[in-house]
């Protein structure tokens, strides 16, 4: 059984598109296909929320960045912000540590599926350094792992470079499985990985504005088992607006996936969120939305300790109660001013 809903969900998130007629490639795939006829339906409402996806598809974001639908790619300034956008690592006021779950579709009876990550980050007069661990977990079917080198300086007062080098790597659950033991889609083993590598930019436009763009998996890598399975190339645009007189930011991003498959609307996901803070940022409400999910969440912040919740709604998910993000930063080392003269930014100037 875990063979078989592995299955429906790498297929029902993504199947590369159809290879050449009579090859082996397109042989794994119609069996694969056979398997999915059978059971899919099982999982039906759960795959109706997404558009389709394959391996390593999930981002991996900071609860605050969830809470805001993903819009996000110019802020904020810590070391979570390295699996999207490395740039922003630049404009860090301190070292951190963070740490975040996700549950994924609470309430759908397919097993436990989660996510989380741990990071960590800290400037220096030679640039800002990072470092982080995501991972996915369906239960008894699959595990994706990605590890995380990431470095970013700030090569004019208004412009942050980054570059990020990944380890992917991925392996299916098949257990004891009769079905498995049997598919040649097993037959070099269940599990690979590979290596990838992301870009970013975050360009302060005025004060007040900032754009940021960044090229996710740029060598589009290979991480099929058998047949051909490539993390597709992204590309994300992020624009921020901060009214620092009344707290309030309002985000605006694109963002473009390469897939092979799909259709244009597929493709190209626009998104929003908006941000207040009250109390001199002590709270945030947060929302979002993107033409497949609503979010919300809040933030509070007690000195160096901060902690995140985001709660996001597939639009057509028909059941469960969202995904649950969960998030905690503990920030060290100097203070933002020391912080802002060994990176070279120039002091921050208050205007609320």
């Amino acid at each position: 059984m875990g063979y078989n809903a592995w299955v429906i969900r790498s297929s029902a998130f993504g199947v590369p598109s159809s290879p050449k007629p009579d090859s082996f490639e397109n042989a794994l795939i119609k069996g694969e296909t056979m398997i999915v006829a059978r059971i899919s339906v099982l999982l039906c409402p759960l795959f109706m929320a997404s558009s389709v996806r394959a391996a390593f598809q999930e981002p991996i974001m900071a609860a605050a960045l969830a809470a805001m639908g993903n819009a996000s790619l110019a802020s904020p300034f810590q070391s979570s912000s390295l699996f999207i956008n490395p740039a922003t690592l630049a404009g860090m006021r301190s070292g951190d540590v963070y740490l975040m779950y996700n549950q994924l579709y609470p309430g759908i009876d397919v097993g436990h599926i989660g996510q989380g990550l741990i990071s960590t980050g800290w400037p220096t007069r030679y640039g800002s350094f990072g470092f982080g661990v995501g991972t996915f977990a369906a239960s008894g079917l699959k595990n994706e792992r990605t590890i995380s080198l990431a470095y970013a300086y700030p090569v004019h007062e208004r412009v942050k470079l980054g570059l990020t080098g990944k380890q992917l790597y991925h392996g299916y659950s098949v257990g004891s499985d009769p079905l498995a033991s049997a598919d040649p889609v097993f037959r070099d083993g269940t599990s690979q990985s590979t290596l990838s590598l992301d870009a970013g930019m975050v360009l302060s436009l005025s004060d007040p504005f900032e754009m940021a763009l960044a090229v996710r998996n740029l060598n589009a890598p290979d991480v099929g088992l058998t047949s051909r399975d490539r993390v597709p190339r992204e590309a994300q645009l992020g624009l921020a607006y901060s009214w620092s007189g009344v707290r309030f930011k309002a985000t605006a991003d694109l963002a473009y996936r390469a897939a092979e498959y799909g259709t244009f609307k597929d493709k190209f996901v626009p998104s929003v969120g908006v941000e207040k803070s009250f109390e001199n940022d002590l709270f945030q409400l947060r929302a979002g939305a993107s033409p497949w999910e609503f979010t919300a969440g809040f933030g509070l912040k007690f000195g160096r300790y901060s902690f995140d919740y985001a709660m996001v709604l597939r639009r057509n998910l028909v059941a469960g109660y969202g995904n649950h993000l969960v998030g905690l930063r503990v920030e060290f080392g100097p203070g933002e001013e020391k912080s802002r003269r060994l990176t070279g930014l120039p002091p921050r100037q208050d205007k609320s």
